[in-house]
């Protein structure tokens, strides 16, 4: 298809290599794209990955959010995924309390749900 641009060939921002097409990434459409699949539906993409995967995805994207000062929004997911993990049992098992507490941990660690300033009183007097 791109044989007449040649085997390698840049035009804005996609290069052209062979048959394919690379384009710039789209950081925010996939962290959005990621946040929508993993919290959607919790229960069922704990059933199709396995908690331990799903943890990790959820811990992968939190710590991309964070990153990009959406921290409210990473305590949000471990938030989902601490009541998730608290309410699952494997085979009549409860999930270890250690994991409950990591998470935990990592959630807290996000700062709350509240985002800067947010509750602060203002230093100035009310009108």
């Amino acid at each position: 298809m791109f044989d007449s641009i040649g085997p390698n060939h840049r035009q804005g921002t996609s290069i052209f290599v062979d048959s394919f097409i690379i384009e710039k990434a789209d950081m925010a459409g996939a962290g959005k794209l990621l946040t929508a699949a993993l919290s959607t539906k919790p229960e069922e993409m704990v059933e199709s990955l396995g908690h331990v995967d799903y943890k990790w995805y959820i811990d992968q994207v939190s710590n991309w959010l964070a990153r990009q000062d959406k921290a409210a929004e990473a305590y949000r997911l471990q938030d989902m995924l601490l009541k998730l993990l608290s309410g699952r049992s494997i085979h009549g098992r409860k999930v270890l309390p250690g994991v409950l507490g990591a998470v935990r941990e990592r959630r807290d660690s996000y700062g709350g749900k509240k985002p800067r300033g947010a509750g602060r009183k203002s230093p100035l007097p009310a009108r």
